[in-house]
C-alpha cells in the first residue's frame, strides 16, 4: 500500500514537473503580469544603456499613476494627464497612448498581447529569458525579456529599436508595495509653463533642482519589501 502511494506521489511529481517545464513564454508574462498589478504600489532602480549611453534612473508606480524620471526624462502621470519634461532640450511634451508595444517599465507586462513569436532562450538558474520575434514585415522591434526565477517579475528587457541602436534595461533593486509620497504624481504646472515659456535653459545629463514634479527622490518612499 505505501509502495502504491509513493509511486503514485512520484507519478505526480513527474508530471508537476513537465507542466512547469512546458509552461509557454506568454504563459509566463501573463503569470508575471498577475503578480506585478496585485501590488498596490511598486518602485524600482533602473539601470539602462541606450547605444552605449548609460545611466541610472526611478520609476514609481501608484495605480494608475507613476512616476519615471531617466537622466534626460521626466514622465509623470497623475492618473489623468501624462506629462514628459525632457532635460537636454528644455521641452515638455504630453505623450498619448501607445498603439503598438509599450516599452516602458510596466507595459513590457503586456506585450503578449502582440503578434510576436515567443521562444525560451538562454535562461539559468536566476533568470528566466524569453525571446519575442515580431511577424515578418511588421514595424515591431525584436525584444528579449528575463523574469527573475525568485522575484517572478521581470527584471531585464533589451530591445533592438533599429539597426546598430539597442537599448539595454535592468532593475537593479526594487521594492513591493512602498509607502510612496503623493508628492511623487503631482505635475507643477507654473515650472511647465516656464518651459513652455523659454524660461528654463536645457540641461545636459543631470538634474535640474526644480522639475514639474517634486525637487528629490530622498524621503518619498518608505517602508515595503527590499529586494536585490
Amino acid at each position: 500500500m505505501q509502495r502504491m502511494r509513493f509511486t503514485s506521489l512520484l507519478f505526480l511529481l513527474l508530471v508537476c514537473g513537465i507542466v512547469s517545464a512546458q509552461q509557454t513564454p506568454q504563459a509566463a508574462l501573463i503569470e508575471a503580469e498577475a503578480k506585478f498589478r496585485s501590488f498596490s504600489s511598486y518602485s524600482a532602480t533602473m539601470g539602462f544603456d541606450m547605444g552605449g549611453h548609460r545611466g541610472v534612473g526611478k520609476v514609481y508606480y501608484q495605480g494608475n499613476k507613476y512616476h519615471w524620471d531617466y537622466v534626460e526624462d521626466l514622465t509623470i502621470c497623475n492618473g489623468t494627464t501624462t506629462m514628459n519634461y525632457n532635460r537636454a532640450f528644455a521641452s515638455i511634451s504630453y505623450p498619448e497612448a501607445v498603439v503598438g508595444p509599450d516599452l516602458s517599465a510596466d507595459g513590457v507586462y503586456g506585450l503578449y498581447k502582440f503578434a510576436y513569436q515567443f521562444s525560451w532562450t538562454d535562461s539559468n538558474s536566476v533568470m528566466r529569458r524569453m525571446k519575442l520575434t515580431p511577424p515578418e514585415g511588421s514595424e515591431f522591434p525584436p525584444i528579449q525579456i528575463g523574469i527573475g526565477r525568485k522575484s517572478g517579475l521581470i527584471e531585464e528587457y533589451i530591445v533592438d529599436i533599429r539597426a546598430g541602436l539597442r537599448m539595454e534595461m535592468m532593475v537593479l533593486d526594487f521594492k513591493v508595495n512602498p509607502i510612496l509620497d503623493e508628492k511623487l504624481f503631482v505635475i507643477d504646472w507654473e515650472f511647465v509653463k516656464k518651459v513652455e515659456d523659454g524660461l528654463v535653459p536645457p540641461i545636459d545629463h543631470g538634474h535640474d533642482e526644480q522639475a514639474p514634479g517634486h525637487d528629490s527622490h530622498e524621503g518619498h518612499e518608505h517602508e515595503g519589501h527590499d529586494h536585490h
